[in-house]
């Protein structure tokens, strides 16, 4: 679309902004995420700490991947609940997002880059024929 809205010598430069700020969004909203993602997990494994009987950063440190050797049982459904928890708040980063563009893309304008076809051209091929003043009063509306 924003080919459509600005002057052949000017595609690249608009492709260019358009490409950059989609990887500045992009980029910041992994930095984000992370952020969101680490802060609630640790704060989510201090309230769970005496249940799993490790520290929060002995788990953190531990990863996902490998969070089944130091713990078990219910120590594992507690730190699986801190996990999915903190998954719950990167999803709201997402929620927020979605929302904001929901609010803000309406400012952006509308424009129609479709084609229109010539009018003379809808009225000679009309249908209904005959003379050109029966045709008048088709498009005119009698008047």
């Amino acid at each position: 679309a924003i080919q459509n809205l600005v002057p052949s010598e000017q595609i690249p430069l608009a492709m260019a902004i358009i490409i950059f700020w989609q990887n500045i969004g992009a980029s910041t909203s992994l930095i984000a995420a992370n952020a969101i993602f680490s802060n609630t997990l640790r704060h989510e494994l201090q309230k769970r700490a005496t249940q799993i009987g490790h520290t929060p950063e002995a788990i953190v440190t531990a990863g996902v991947r490998s969070i089944r050797g130091p713990v078990a049982g219910s120590q594992l459904t507690a730190v699986l609940s801190a996990y999915a928890k903190s998954i719950d708040s990167v999803m709201y980063l997402g929620i927020a997002v979605s929302i904001a563009v929901l609010v803000f893309s309406p400012g952006l304008g509308w424009k129609d880059i479709r084609k229109v076809k010539d009018l003379q051209a809808i009225t000679n091929d009309s249908p209904i024929g005959g003379d050109k003043s029966t045709r008048d009063e088709v498009v005119t509306g009698g008047e």
